[in-house]
């Protein structure tokens, strides 16, 4: 099978003071069309830093991370530019934070339909493909709530829906169940698979929880900024 991302030899490193920190060390793997795969390791192993690289937030020192379109192109995010990641990241990637970044002065409907405006997409189409993913996430009937009038839960739902909003390649989690308590974790959970299953996306979930990659279809594991696959 294609896969729809490979990573090859990455590596990055920071420096704090007089230390140099080697965050990530000649990491590769490669992701493939419609599976939930965890990356799993301790708080500051690096899952971070790795899904910033893939999404092109960060540049890595070296390696590369190329992306396999449906249309049969490719683009390697090691060679672009911020102006260029920003357009493939909008129309590819989907991205979900620990702290789910809703803005607060926008309900869940708007919240999850700005991504398509900000590719163009018509209102009145953005609006309805919103509603749909509200609906499909299960807080359709909070559409018109803004953020502070929602639960944890359904705040993350939002979330969720909105990096869905422009049918990514992927959608990339960071902890997204970090802030959750134990039944709204499951559900979440519950809610990514359901996700795959109907949508047939990819998620790469970076997870410190072990009831994250028991529900994955592969684990990897990062420790020592190396990643292995369990």
């Amino acid at each position: 099978m294609q896969p729809i991302l490979t990573v090859e030899h990455l590596s990055k490193s920071f420096t704090a003071g007089t230390d140099h920190i080697q965050v990530l060390r000649d990491v590769s793997f490669s992701l493939f069309p419609g599976e939930i795969v965890a990356l799993i390791g301790e708080s500051g192993a690096g899952k971070s830093t790795l899904l910033h690289l893939l999404a092109g937030l960060e540049p890595p020192d070296s390696g590369r991370i190329t992306f396999f379109l449906p249309s049969g192109t490719s683009y390697a995010m090691e060679q672009g530019t911020e102006d260029s990641h920003a357009a493939f990241r909008a129309r590819n990637i989907g991205f979900v934070f620990q702290y789910h970044h809703l803005l607060t002065d926008f309900n869940a409907l708007e919240n999850v339909l700005l991504p398509a405006l900000l590719l163009g997409t018509p209102l009145a189409t953005a609006q309805q493909r919103a509603m749909e993913l509200l609906e499909l996430v299960g807080v359709a009937h909070r559409a018109r709530h803004f953020p502070m009038q929602l639960s944890g839960g359904e705040q993350q739902r939002v979330a969720l829906a909105r990096a869905l909003m422009n049918t990514p390649l992927v959608v990339f989690a960071d902890e997204p169940t970090g802030n959750l308590d134990h039944e709204n974790a499951e559900k979440i959970v519950a809610l990514i698979q359901d996700l795959k299953q109907q949508l047939k996306r990819t998620f790469l979930i970076a997870s410190h929880s072990q009831f994250i990659a028991q529900h994955a279809d592969r684990i990897l594991q990062i420790h020592d900024g190396i990643v292995e696959e369990l």
